[in-house]
């Protein structure tokens, strides 16, 4: 059976790079998971949130924030999902993850 995805990889303009995959629109979730081999996490967090347009003061109060839940998740082993975009509350937390020495895959 034919992978479900189409794994690339996203180069940014500050030179990181994301993995990038592609789903078609339908594509059973569960079905993605199982072609990916992705081990079930024992606990994972959603991060959501805008990714333009941010209020320079909220910036700064998330930078405090998530330079210490990325150190938590690091400790605890918790997976977290972003939209995974160089902007807006994906690159604070990203930066606050590879400040804090996680992998941001």
């Amino acid at each position: 059976m034919p992978n479900t995805f189409t794994l690339s990889v996203a180069r940014f303009s500050s030179g990181k790079q994301a993995k990038l995959l592609t789903v078609p629109v339908g594509t059973d979730a569960a079905q993605v998971v199982a072609d990916l081999d992705i081990p079930k996490p024992e606990v994972m967090i959603v991060l959501n949130g805008g990714a333009s347009n941010l209020d320079a003061e909220v910036s700064k109060q998330l930078v405090a924030h998530f330079e210490a839940l990325a150190e938590f998740v690091i400790e605890k082993k918790i997976t977290v999902v972003t939209g995974g975009t160089d902007s807006g509350v994906f690159k604070i937390f990203g930066e606050a993850l590879s400040k804090a020495g996680g992998a941001v895959a």
